[in-house]
C-alpha cells in the first residue's frame, strides 16, 4: 500500500477535514467519523469505545491486548512502541499495516491541548496532548517509517513537514 491520512483530534482538523479530498486509506481516533469518513478508527481508552457508533466496512481498533471480536481490533506493538494517545495509536497502525507514506493531519501539539472532541470526553482537566516520550516516539517513528507531518500548525517535532497546499499537490498527482 502506498499511502495513508492519520487523522488527530487537533483544532486544525476541522477546515481540514473539508479541504482534504477523501483517500482509499484513513486513520482516525475516537468520534472521526462525525466529521470525516475514515476506513479504521482507533480508541486508546476503552472507557469511550461503548460511545463509539460501530458503521458497516469501518474497522474498529483498540490498544495491544484490548481485541474484542467480532467488532473490536487491536493495534499490535512492543513495549518499546507503546503509543500514549489515540493520535500515536493511528500512527503506529498505519505502520502495521505497511503504508509507504503517512501523512498525519491535525496534529496541533505545542500549540494547543483542545480537541475537537472535547465536549465528547469527560475529563475534569485539560491534558498536555504532546509529552516528551510522545514526541520522541513520533520522531522514531518518523525516521524509521515515511511518516510527513502536515500544517498548518506544525508540532515542535523534529520530523518531515509539508503544508496543506503540498500534500493535496502530491495527492492529486498519486491518483
Amino acid at each position: 500500500m502506498t499511502h495513508c491520512l492519520v487523522w488527530f483530534n487537533g483544532p486544525s482538523s476541522l477546515d481540514l477535514h473539508k479541504s482534504i479530498p477523501p483517500q482509499d486509506n484513513e486513520i482516525g481516533c475516537n468520534y472521526i467519523r462525525q466529521h470525516r469518513p475514515v476506513n479504521h478508527v482507533v480508541v486508546f481508552d476503552s472507557v469511550l469505545r461503548p460511545n463509539i457508533n460501530i458503521d458497516p466496512g469501518v474497522t474498529y481498533y483498540g490498544c495491544n491486548g484490548q481485541k474484542q471480536l467480532p467488532t473490536w481490533q487491536e493495534v499490535l506493538y512492543t513495549t518499546l512502541d507503546q503509543p500514549h494517545n489515540s493520535g500515536l495509536l493511528a500512527v503506529r497502525l498505519a505502520t502495521n499495516l505497511a503504508f509507504k507514506t503517512i501523512y498525519i493531519l491535525g496534529c496541533d501539539w505545542g500549540s494547543s491541548n483542545q480537541s475537537i472532541f472535547d465536549n465528547r470526553y469527560k475529563k475534569s482537566q485539560q491534558i498536555d496532548k504532546m509529552s516528551n516520550d510522545g514526541r520522541k516516539l513520533l520522531e522514531r517513528w518518523a525516521r524509521e517509517k515515511g511518516i510527513i507531518l502536515v500544517g498548518p500548525n506544525p508540532a515542535p517535532i523534529q520530523m518531515p513537514n509539508i503544508t496543506v497546499l503540498d500534500l493535496i499537490t502530491t495527492l492529486t498527482h498519486a491518483k
